[in-house]
């Protein structure tokens, strides 16, 4: 989806904190320019001045609140979506749109055997996106559990995690968000697919080469590069 934000630049911003209260785990405070601002991940109910950054913007339809958290921790879990919306709790409303710089999904490259060959489960969503089963963490969940849940509401297939393997990517895309996929390997068998229906417009089946040719996400190709690399290691469920 499009970031609906015109200044992007704002994220990252280096400021100091003037706190003034605590809410619940935030602390609301304001930075040089006026700015109300709510700060997360100081664990002590404090008052005074602190340096942050900021990590997320609540739009509230009207006005524009910035998050802003120690800048220590600027990148660190604590700025995911799902870990911000719990900490946040009531501030963000239902009508509010919460912008967040750091995002984070997890998924799998899902595989199966047909007769004797390797093959590859690949999706397209909305977007045009050709890809491997993902999406964003909840609140709570290990990677492990995302990608399990992901994988079973975008395919409707059980996750059987394959050995140990794990592979992630960073990019930033052009809304100037920084997105990080988190990617497990897969094996299921006897099992057919049930794709989600609202989000999942295509799918195939493809053994390594036609796969290769089919993503169209140079991330995703290294992702399936590695997973060949890692299967031919003879590495067991």
């Amino acid at each position: 989806m499009s970031h609906k934000r015109k200044d992007l630049t704002i994220f990252g911003k280096s400021v100091v904190v003037h706190i003034r209260e605590k809410i619940g785990n935030i602390h609301v405070g304001k930075i040089d320019d006026g700015h109300l601002t709510y700060m997360a991940g100081m664990s002590r109910n404090i008052v005074g001045s602190f340096s942050g950054k900021v990590c997320a913007v609540i739009d509230t339809g009207g006005d524009e609140l910035y998050v802003t958290v120690p800048a220590d921790l600027y990148g660190n879990d604590i700025c995911y979506e799902c870990n911000l919306r719990h900490i946040l709790g009531d501030i963000v409303d239902r009508h509010d749109t919460l912008y967040c710089k750091f995002e984070k999904t997890c998924g799998a490259i899902m595989f199966t055997e047909r007769d004797g060959e390797r093959m590859f489960l690949l999706i397209q969503n909305e977007s045009g996106h050709i890809g491997f089963p993902k999406g964003h963490v909840e609140f709570g969940e290990s990677e492990e559990q995302s990608a399990a849940r992901e994988v079973s509401e975008e395919t409707g297939l059980e996750f059987v995690k394959y050995g140990d393997f794990r592979e992630e990517y960073t990019f930033t895309t052009r809304e100037n968000t920084i997105k990080t996929g988190v990617f497990f390997l897969g094996y299921y068998e006897d099992q057919t697919p049930q794709f989600q229906q609202d989000e999942i417009v295509n799918s195939w089946l493809l053994p390594y080469d036609k796969a290769m040719v089919m993503l169209n996400f140079p991330e995703d190709r290294e992702l399936l590069t590695q997973a060949k690399k890692y299967l031919i290691t003879g590495a067991r469920r």
